[in-house]
């Protein structure tokens, strides 16, 4: 190729009014903005495409302020985030079972979700721990049952983090360290004390929200002088993300949280310079990989805005950010799926630049999950880091405009969120008036209807489901049962621990580290986290609200299924619909397969039998199908053939035995109420409620109550 050869002449600039107009022409008179711009659930739209002008004059280099292309500079990328597993076993010998098996295949560090229980500051014999020993969790009296649960994990060094922290568990895990020979300075990992992100979840606190960030604020100190290795304090948005809170929402509830915090530690004497770095940022990541990928992009921009308004330097301002894969989108069903959305959300918090990141096992939906499970999650992580080598990259996503503009557009729209909630007097009257709930639920009524109409399809549930899959069993153990032995256990370990006093822990002043060394101190006499819980709260009330409504997006199409294996039980098959198809194949074949694959959402398997050239051969073929056992029958063809067809078949069907006729296509208005008096009880369409139709398609037909 010639050097001096000028390729612009061959391919002239074009202009985004160029582009538009040619785009338009394409559509044929649809609309622009329906045809081609996509509208989130985070608010705003998204244009089909982005220019120059979309990326920012100044983002700045990873690892310096404003942090928004990596909280690391390149020479610390060089290990890459850490690959994290979560534990959520409720006994202490079943965690360490786990952990001895998977830190023998690499494992760099590990999350242990705490109970119901243990969040709540009860022993599992407090009669209010009812319903919640045993669940969620790792159930904690002791110091020696936590020693128990991590006793394969080399303390000194060795990252351990809490989900649902205390200041008695901190007291708990440093009375275990000690006893094994370990100094609080060689720990390392976070506490995970995040009292607003419990009374999200959980709808309790051990004591008032007052008495638990001063709890927080001491546990601070204490870690800022004694442990510099630990974070005491989380701000997780994991809560809200399983509520269904869209991204900006995410953003807005991570900002308040942890100006809450700041202001807190404030007032019990810590400056933003101690009170800022004690913070661990844990969000959970969708499978809307751009978005989430500019979610923590812009996470990172924003906390260090407010960090620097606090007064802070450019090294305080620093996000540590742990990601993990989203509970909401796990299916029980095809659970398979489940290792490609981890794959997905890895890749999105590995580009989007977490410290650290879980991907959750395939069959964590189902029950506690089994080593090949853990391993395969933990290999998703090494094969996106140490054979994809994304940490090598300095910000991926950098430079795209749509990422770029998504990030900025997420940026302006998650500060927005932070001044709503701090208009709502703060993060606390948010969320304990009900109108953080209320605005999430928004978002989550409108996520559950684009799911009910399959306009955002889960695979292998609401879209391409497997009626014959082999179904995956994880046995866990009955949680009164854990709690019961847990019980008789703490007996014993009270026996023996007959005489100790509580009243070094009652005097500490709190706030300052003190009643955290108090703490430490009646731990490794062996008290409970219950008794040291007490002690703290003293006279004062528990804060108590009801918790935000966390589901899996899959639940409703999956309780479809489970009244189908119900009915499949009990009969020996599934519950049977046929179809009839009219004309040859040509004429009917996509729109049978795409009724076979709405029936299998739910749980019904589609009769096929070919094609009919009459409404009586239809007929005829449903009579000798309902031996067989259709309870329905939905006509499936082109739309021109049904004002002649619709009106003969569907009483003719009925005639044959079937419980219930439906058409598969969207009814004329003209026509409509004449195929309804034909026979037609439901008409099945691409962009109908999908969900509503089949739970009363399975009603009508008994399959369900």
């Amino acid at each position: 190729m010639p050097q001096d050869l000028d390729l612009s002449t061959f391919f002239p600039p074009r202009s985004y009014a160029d582009w538009r107009a040619a785009a338009e022409a394409t559509l044929k008179g649809a609309p622009f903005d329906k045809a081609l711009v996509a509208r989130l659930h985070e608010g705003f739209a998204v244009q089909p495409v982005h220019g120059p002008a979309d990326v920012p004059a100044d983002p700045g280099m990873p690892g310096l302020a404003p942090f928004l292309r990596g909280g690391a500079p390149a020479p610390d990328r060089a290990h890459g985030w850490d690959v994290r597993q979560h534990y959520a076993y409720a006994e202490p010998p079943t965690l360490a079972a786990a952990l001895a098996s998977d830190i023998a295949h690499g494992l760099g560090s590990v999350w242990v979700e705490l109970d119901g229980a243990t969040r709540a500051g009860l022993d599992p014999d407090d009669e209010q721990a009812f319903f919640l020993a045993g669940r969620g969790g790792l159930l904690v009296c002791t110091a020696e049952d936590l020693a128990q649960a991590l006793e394969p994990a080399e303390l000194a060094g060795f990252p351990v983090s809490f989900g649902g922290g205390s200041l008695p568990l901190a007291a708990l895990h440093v009375a275990a360290a000690l006893e094994r020979g370990v100094s609080p300075a060689d720990l390392v990992g976070s506490l995970g004390f995040d009292p607003l992100g419990a009374l999200a979840g959980e709808g309790r606190l051990p004591g008032s929200l007052e008495q638990v960030l001063a709890q927080l604020s001491d546990l601070a100190a204490w870690c800022h002088a004694e442990a510099p290795g630990l974070r005491a304090v989380h701000v997780s948005t994991v809560p809200h993300h399983a509520a269904g809170a869209s991204a900006v929402q995410e953003l807005g509830v991570a900002l308040a949280t942890g100006v809450a915090y700041l202001r807190a530690m404030e007032a019990h004497g810590l400056s933003v310079h101690i009170a800022a770095p004690q913070i661990l940022f844990a969000f959970a990541l969708r499978g809307d990989l751009f978005l989430e990928i500019a979610k923590l992009r812009a996470a990172r921009a924003l906390w260090a805005r407010v960090v620097a308004a606090c007064g802070g330097a450019e090294v305080e301002q620093r996000m540590v950010l742990h990601a993990r894969t989203s509970p909401w989108d796990r299916t029980v069903r095809d659970p398979w799926v489940n290792l490609l959305r981890s794959t997905t959300e890895g890749f999105a918090a590995a580009v989007g630049g977490a410290d650290s990141i879980a991907t959750g096992p395939f069959d964590e939906a189902i029950g506690p999950p089994d080593e090949a499970s853990r391993r395969i999650a933990a290999n998703i992580q090494h094969l996106l880091r140490d054979e994809s080598h994304l940490h090598l990259v300095a910000d991926p996503a950098g430079g795209s405009y749509y990422v770029e503009h998504l990030t900025q557009t997420l940026i302006a729209a998650g500060w927005a969120e932070l001044q709503a909630i701090e208009a709502q007097g703060g993060m606390a009257a948010a969320l304990t008036s009900g109108w953080l709930a209320e605005r999430i639920g928004t978002v989550s009524r409108a996520r559950a209807g684009a799911v009910a109409r399959r306009r955002e399809p889960i695979t292998g549930v609401s879209e391409f489901p497997l009626l014959a899959e082999a179904t995956v069993q994880r046995e866990a153990p009955d949680p009164d049962d854990v709690a019961d032995l847990a019980g008789c256990a703490l007996a014993a370990w009270r026996a023996d621990h007959p005489m100790l006093r509580m009243d070094p822990l009652q005097e500490a002043v709190v706030g300052q580290g003190l009643a955290t060394r108090a703490a430490i101190a009646v731990a490794r006499e062996g008290a409970t986290l219950g008794a040291m819980a007490l002690a703290l709260r003293g006279d004062g009330e528990p804060a108590r609200r009801v918790p935000l409504a966390a589901a899996r997006q899959a639940e409703p199409f999956e309780a479809l299924r489970d009244a189908a294996d119900t009915w499949r039980a009990a009969h020996g098959h599934a519950p049977r619909v046929f179809l009839a198809n009219l004309g040859p194949v040509p004429k009917h074949r996509v729109r049978a397969l795409w009724v076979a694959n709405l029936l299998a959402a739910g749980g019904f398997e589609a009769m096929d039998e070919g094609g009919f050239d009459s409404p009586a051969a239809a007929a005829a073929c449903a009579l000798a199908v309902r031996e067989r056992g259709a309870l329905a029958a939905v006509i499936c063809g082109p739309d021109p053939a049904y004002p002649e067809t619709v009106p003969l078949l569907a009483p003719a069907l009925l005639a044959a035995g079937v419980r219930q006729v439906l058409v598969a296509g969207r009814p004329p208005t003209e026509h409509e109420a004449a195929w309804r008096a034909a026979g037609v009880g439901r008409f099945l369409f691409f962009g109908g409620d999908v969900l509503a139709d089949l739970e009363a398609l399975q009603r009508d037909l008994g399959v369900q109550a």
